[in-house]
């Protein structure tokens, strides 16, 4: 995986690059080549949140690395798993409420981890025989799942971190 992953970004072709949502869009009058360099940035957090979370999900066989990444990101901009790391980020008032913020951030990553298990599923075994985007929009719609906006504080952030993960828990799945 990793010489994969070394390989795929040294041939990194920009009309392949997964599309984020970018705080820099938000500025305007950014030197062109600062706005460049944060979205460089967003792009290889997003993608490193992504691949430290996804690492236990196996990838079929028939699925490239590339591949990987675009669902990922796919499925953590519909759901809005992107948004919500953005909201953990805000900061915290307390030890305590740091403290919260860690166990919603691992909850966060295995919510993301059942999801993408959940679409590589409905996709098809190979990676190969299914639509991906249709499987993510079929996930989301069995879960009751359509985003989450930006929340406004950590407390928020945390409350929709568990919601999801709550909604997704193993023994609420099998009912």
């Amino acid at each position: 995986g990793l010489k994969e992953l070394s390989t795929l970004f040294a041939e990194a072709d920009q009309s392949q690059a997964p599309q984020i949502r970018s705080e820099a869009d938000g500025h305007t009058g950014l030197p062109a080549s600062f706005a460049a360099a944060w979205k460089a940035i967003e792009i290889i957090d997003s993608q490193a949140s992504f691949l430290f979370t996804a690492v236990s999900v196996p990838r079929p066989g028939g699925m490239s690395l590339l591949q990987f990444l675009q669902i990922g990101t796919m499925l953590r901009q519909k759901v809005g798993i992107d948004t919500l790391e953005q909201g953990l980020k805000l900061p915290a008032q307390s030890k305590s409420q740091e403290q919260l913020r860690n166990y919603a951030l691992q909850s966060l990553r295995r919510a993301q981890q059942r999801l993408l298990m959940q679409v590589i599923e409905r996709a098809g075994a190979d990676g190969k025989g299914g639509d991906m985007a249709a499987a993510v929009e079929e996930v989301m719609a069995a879960r009751g799942l359509s985003g989450f906006g930006q929340p406004t504080d950590l407390e928020q952030a945390m409350l929709d971190v568990w919601a999801l993960s709550e909604g997704l828990n193993p023994e609420r799945l099998a009912a």
